[in-house]
């Protein structure tokens, strides 16, 4: 759809420190759909058009022997939206949402035991962060999000692997329409659902034919819940 990005970044540790770390910077120009329900004509879709230049720090360090980290997280944009669409843009979007600067500070507590972060055979990986926007943190808002996942993967037979996926989202305060949370899973377009509250559950089956190719079957669930 004409959306393009570029950008680069690191991911590097200090083993004997027990010290992870993560630097990334971007542009992006991206066109994407963004769903409202109205009163009257009920689900209409918003085509924008999404310039945005983030830069993304993190560091943790290793707290106990079972590869538990603890880190903070920060996360800089700014966002410059275009109406992709000749009506008037929706009195439910400020115009302060089409030009502003998104600066997330956050904490998280990250654990992972798999065999290997490409493709895992057995292991798990779970995830929590808290993160909050603020007039110091270098953001045009103030609200916050708190959200977690866990990963897991289970040997059924040498050949045959079960991945199971669960992740739950809720934001606090004023969040800007296009980064409110949404539904991230296979077959589902980014922002094509989203609410305060989101919540995934998935499932992959994988089946190894050979060293490099597999079957992989996928399915899942997916729940938003708006603001009231």
């Amino acid at each position: 759809n004409n959306s393009w990005a570029a950008g680069g970044g690191r991911i590097g540790s200090f083993p004997s420190k027990g010290i992870k770390y993560r630097i990334f910077a971007a542009y992006a120009d991206v066109n994407l759909s963004y769903y409202h329900q109205f009163d009257m004509i009920g689900e209409k879709e918003l085509k924008f058009n999404i310039e945005a230049a983030p830069v993304f720090l993190s560091i943790s360090k290793k707290i106990n022997r079972q590869n538990v980290y603890l880190g903070v997280q920060y996360l800089y944009s700014k966002n410059v939206l275009k109406p992709v669409f000749k009506e008037p843009v929706p009195d439910f979007i400020s115009s302060k949402e089409l030009d502003s600067k998104i600066g997330t500070m956050g904490t998280f507590l990250d654990f992972d035991n798999r065999n290997t972060i490409f493709t895992p055979n057995k292991g798990v990986n779970a995830h929590l962060l808290y993160t909050f926007n603020d007039n110091w943190t270098g953001s045009d808002y103030k609200f916050q999000e708190l959200s977690g996942f866990v990963n897991g993967f289970i040997p059924i037979k040498p050949k045959w692997v079960c991945g199971l996926h669960v992740d739950v989202q809720q934001a606090f305060g004023d969040v800007p329409f296009y980064i409110l949370p949404d539904i991230d899973m296979e077959g589902i377009p980014t922002a094509r659902y989203q609410g305060q509250t989101t919540l995934v559950v998935e499932t992959e089956q994988r089946f190894d034919l050979t060293y490099r190719w597999s079957v992989v079957a996928f399915g899942g669930y997916g729940k938003t819940i708006q603001k009231n």
